[in-house]
């Protein structure tokens, strides 16, 4: 029976190992794409949003695709060629700072005469902002209180089509999140030594 045992062995096993070593890949690569996606998520702690470029029209400043991270910060944090993100309407625009107005120095330099055709700006602090030809339907005056943020220097080309897939499918990450914590842990089991 022991013998008979072994030349069955000797045909399924080998078998048996392929088929570990396939599932051991796919473990490794679910915890591959974990890992990924977690790393992304890093900027999240520091309070940065992330954002995936999805239309062409942001493209002055990046292209499609590309994932950016946003944090608000003080209104004295934001300098000439900064970009910044604000909500005009139904989409978030980009754009980059051309010259920071100060409330206190805007005093300084208006004069008592004001014409009827004179632009109210926004009070306290207040961005001029580069101006496309898509965008011009909105001010390029922002005031503070309504922007997002001030976009991070570090961007990811295309890896917004990564996030982007992990995002709209996040029961299927659930289930390589599942499968990446068994691989995990089965790395921690002892082996046999087998002789």
């Amino acid at each position: 029976m022991k013998e008979k045992f072994k030349k069955i062995w000797k045909f399924i096993g080998p078998v048996f190992k392929a088929v570990f070593a396939v599932i051991k890949m796919f473990f490794d690569f679910c915890f591959l794409i974990v890992l990924l996606y977690g790393i992304l998520c890093v900027p999240l702690l520091a309070d940065y949003k992330m954002y995936v470029i999805e239309n062409e029209n942001n493209e002055i400043n990046y292209k499609k695709g590309t994932v950016i991270y946003y944090k608000k910060v003080a209104e004295n944090e934001i300098y000439e060629k900064d970009v910044v993100v604000y909500k005009p309407a139904q989409e978030m625009i980009f754009h980059k700072v051309l010259r920071v107005i100060n409330p206190s120095q805007e005093k300084q330099d208006t004069t008592s005469e004001t014409t009827d055709t004179e632009v109210v700006q926004p009070k306290g602090y207040h961005y001029e902002a580069e101006v496309d030809s898509y965008h011009k339907k909105y001010p390029n005056h922002i005031a503070y209180d309504d922007l997002l943020g001030k976009v991070a220097p570090i961007y990811l080309p295309y890896v917004g089509y990564f996030v982007n897939f992990i995002q709209m499918n996040m029961s299927l990450f659930y289930i390589i999140l599942g499968i990446s914590a068994v691989d995990l842990l089965l790395s921690f089991l002892p082996i046999p030594n087998r002789k």
